[in-house]
């Protein structure tokens, strides 16, 4: 009778382990932009070179991690329902040094980012912290904006690069091709379609990671 109680509990056993595994990775399972659907305005508005996605990878950054660690420092000193308010005039108030950082790391091509730069102060990705419900610790507060900020850099990296190659026959401004191979890759659409088919590839992986992760466990 013990035996069958223990043989039932496994499959549900195994099945929490997996999603939690997948959802602390906010690297590639569980990726901010590709999964969660977060900072989808400026992936797609800004990224059409890879000089771009590095200005907003770098923004990305310098807002993350450090909103993250103050909003769990202040947490307990913040009503609820004012948290959301809080944490955006944090991001805020932290966007003046990183844009100013910025601006002497990358100079004018700062610009190019345009409205999308300070969208980022009230994006998903930076104000995220505000929907978990107690404090999560310094060091976990630390490791996910890490993550999230890595996260968030990786796609805009390959997006730019992507884009700019398959839109200009470019990277980093350098020309590669004489003619672009897919000039519609510049455009608002060609950035949403570039983001899907990045999560399309990221879920089938996923998809396998877990069957290949379940048949394992269940050994």
């Amino acid at each position: 009778m013990k035996w069958k109680k223990w043989k039932a509990r496994v499959p549900s056993a195994l099945a929490l382990s997996l999603e939690e595994s997948m959802r602390r990775d906010l690297l590639f399972l569980n990726n901010p932009v590709l999964v969660q659907g977060l900072a989808l305005t400026p992936a797609v508005g800004v990224t059409t070179t890879l000089q771009n996605a590095l200005v907003l990878s770098a923004a990305a950054l310098l807002l993350i991690t450090p909103v993250r660690l103050i909003g769990d420092l202040l947490y307990e000193r913040i009503p609820s329902r004012l948290r959301m308010l809080v944490y955006s005039i944090i991001a805020a108030l932290v966007y003046i040094p990183a844009v100013i950082i910025l601006s002497l790391v990358f100079g004018a091509q700062v610009n190019n980012a345009g409205i999308f730069l300070p969208v980022l102060i009230v994006d998903g990705v930076v104000l995220s912290r505000a929907e978990i419900p107690s404090r999560e610790g310094i060091g976990y507060a630390l490791r996910n904006g890490l993550m999230t900020s890595f996260g968030v850099s990786m796609v805009l990296v390959l997006t730019g690069a992507v884009r700019e190659f398959l839109g200009a026959g470019k990277l980093y401004g350098v020309q590669l091709l004489k003619t672009a191979p897919l000039p519609v890759a510049s455009t608002v659409a060609g950035g949403f379609i570039t983001v899907a088919l990045f999560a399309a590839a990221l879920q089938a992986v996923a998809n396998r990671y877990k069957r290949a992760r379940a048949g394992g466990d269940a050994k």
